[in-house]
């Protein structure tokens, strides 16, 4: 599936040794193309964040990423939507349709979390249930 030369991904395996070394034997199977536009240490951070976000969504909270039309009835808190796990999972949960509000301390990362399809940004510092109810958000 790969050549010489390609540049891949990988999530790796903790239990693995080796999983810190330059070069590891991987079974082709679980390998992707890594993204042209991305550095060699940003494709390295993508596949563990993003495997975590893709199954927390759409395996253990059975998400349905095709149901963009009844998700769009659906909001998700996220808290720290500016880390690494929590970036990913506002962008697959905006792609599946669902109000995305995530948690941020600082300026900053209220900006850049409104920037990447974040709908509403909550202060962890303060009271997150009153805040996420004055955004009109109350428990189903």
């Amino acid at each position: 599936m790969f050549k010489q030369g390609d540049k891949v991904f990988y999530a790796g395996a903790y239990d693995r040794p080796g999983s810190d070394s330059e070069y590891q034997a991987v079974d082709e199977r679980i390998v992707g193309h890594a993204p042209k536009q991305l550095s060699i240490a940003e494709s390295a951070a993508m596949p563990l964040t993003s495997l975590t976000a893709w199954e927390s969504l759409f395996e253990q909270m059975n998400i349905n990423i095709n149901d963009v039309d009844n998700n769009q009835k659906q909001s998700i808190l996220i808290i720290n939507g500016s880390g690494g796990v929590g970036s990913i999972a506002t962008q697959l949960a905006h792609l599946a349709g669902l109000k995305v509000i995530a948690t941020a301390g600082k300026a900053e990362a209220k900006a850049w979390e409104l920037s990447h399809w974040v709908d509403y940004v909550v202060d962890y510092h303060e009271d997150l249930v009153k805040q996420v109810n004055d955004l009109g958000f109350k428990k189903g």
